[in-house]
């Protein structure tokens, strides 16, 4: 039964237990509530984390997903996988993976074990010990499905795949086979949000986050408002309106942050957040992907930095709405800072 309470905004990181990335870290704990990873039962509290996650979980934002659960009962999963690896797309990332005969490690209760089967008997997995051995671009692969699915089945918050590794986020979401898709749209914010910058401690980010949790969570509540309205509307020429002022708020809302920025002695970058929306008149897609890239300027930290808006046709692969609780929302599935447009603070 709902209690009226929303649910806090979490975003799971994937492939790896740990997060051995500051810069992601910092780039995501300002406009998402909490911050998890997958870590196996078995392993949890025996996994090495870094100083910046022990401090996340002493004031509660960082969290655990066990996969077990989800892996055990998940035929889905597996089925999506086998059928990825045989496309043509995810053989051209094979190929274009650095690194790719390397073996990318995976704990054994993290994969069913028929698929696990299935990988060795193939000669892409070897099972050493506990560790499942995988050929880099499979379990790429793979951990960004677990992790799809796990923020689908997670009950107690909204969650967001999230990763900084980049490659295999198409893959996951997008299809190339036309009878095996549905038109969505990707909205993208360029060099728009402000982010902590690596040399900023977590303590101090967190009680920034603490002191402005109204003023970021009003930054973050005037985007999730933009996309809904969106994904609604019928005609380019309503979209092209709802842009020019979603423009104008925007640009009082990053001085506002600016400001406080400013206050708390904070440098900053500017990063930009990717999303594929389902839009609900799909025959209005091709229309609104022609509006391309809206640049605007932003003033920050006393200087003028070009900001953007990008609209583009997605093709989301179906199987994708079998994700109810991400389908209901936006597919976030890239958020990166652009770590050219550092900007300092005295």
């Amino acid at each position: 039964m709902s209690t009226g309470i929303p649910l806090p905004r979490a975003i799971l990181y994937y492939p790896t237990i740990s997060i051995r990335n500051p810069s992601w870290i910092r780039q995501v704990i300002l406009y998402w509530d909490q911050i998890g990873s997958i870590i196996p039962r078995e392993l949890d509290g025996f996994t090495r984390q870094s100083e910046d996650i022990r401090i996340l979980r002493r004031f509660e934002i960082f969290r655990t997903y066990h996969p077990e659960d989800s892996v055990r009962h998940c035929d889905e999963l597996s089925k999506e996988f086998l059928a990825l690896v045989k496309t043509a797309k995810f053989q051209l990332a094979v190929k274009q993976t650095p690194g790719r005969i390397n073996r990318f490690r995976v704990y054994h209760t993290k994969i069913s074990k028929p698929l696990a089967e299935d990988l060795i008997e193939g000669g892409y997995a070897i099972l050493d010990g506990a560790w499942l051995y995988l050929e880099r671009s499979y379990a790429l692969l793979y951990m960004s499905l677990l992790a799809k699915y796990l923020a689908d089945d997670d009950q107690n918050s909204l969650t967001t795949p999230g990763t900084d590794f980049k490659a295999y986020l198409d893959l996951n979401f997008s299809s190339d086979d036309e009878g095996n898709t549905r038109s969505g749209l990707s909205f993208t914010l360029n060099n728009v949000l402000p982010m902590p910058r690596q040399d900023v401690s977590i303590e101090k980010i967190i009680e920034f986050k603490s002191k402005r949790h109204l003023e970021l969570l009003n930054f973050r509540q005037v985007v999730y408002d933009y996309q809904d309205r969106l994904k609604q509307v019928q005609e380019k020429t309503e979209a092209l309106d709802l842009i020019d002022r979603f423009v104008s708020q925007i640009k009082i809302e990053v001085t506002q942050l600016d400001r406080l920025f400013t206050d708390a002695k904070m440098p900053v970058i500017l990063g930009a957040v990717e999303n594929v929306l389902k839009v609900e008149t799909p025959t209005i897609i091709a229309g609104l992907a022609t509006i391309g890239t809206i640049p605007f300027p932003l003033a920050i930290a006393g200087a003028v930095i070009a900001g953007s808006i990008s609209l583009r046709k997605y093709q989301l692969d179906v199987r994708n709405e079998n994700r109810k609780r991400l389908a209901e929302n936006s597919y976030s599935y890239l958020y990166q800072a652009q770590q050219e447009g550092i900007i300092d603070r005295p």
